[in-house]
């Protein structure tokens, strides 16, 4: 896994386009919030040498602004774009 930080306002909820590109065989994404030790479910699936995209809005880590993301092959290119962000009330 490896993490990301966004620089937010605390407890702000992201909006974001997830693609990926590159894989060397078929796999997922999966996201969740900075310093979580699992996840629910895949953010995006795709087959190799696939380039897929998912827009997607999650929650970033309260405290640390940050996503992580898991990917359950050895190689693939994982780009994120922040196209917005909801403030915490």
């Amino acid at each position: 896994y490896n993490a990301l930080k966004i620089n937010s306002k605390p407890g702000a909820t992201v909006a974001i386009n997830l693609t990926v590109t590159g894989s060397n065989g078929p796999g997922w994404v999966a996201l969740a919030p900075g310093g979580a030790l699992n996840f629910t479910a895949s953010a995006i699936n795709f087959q190799a040498n696939q380039s897929i995209a998912n827009g997607m809005v999650t929650t970033l880590n309260p405290g640390t602004r940050s996503l992580r993301a898991w990917a359950n092959t050895s190689a693939v290119q994982v780009i994120i774009d922040v196209t917005g962000y909801f403030r915490a009330a």
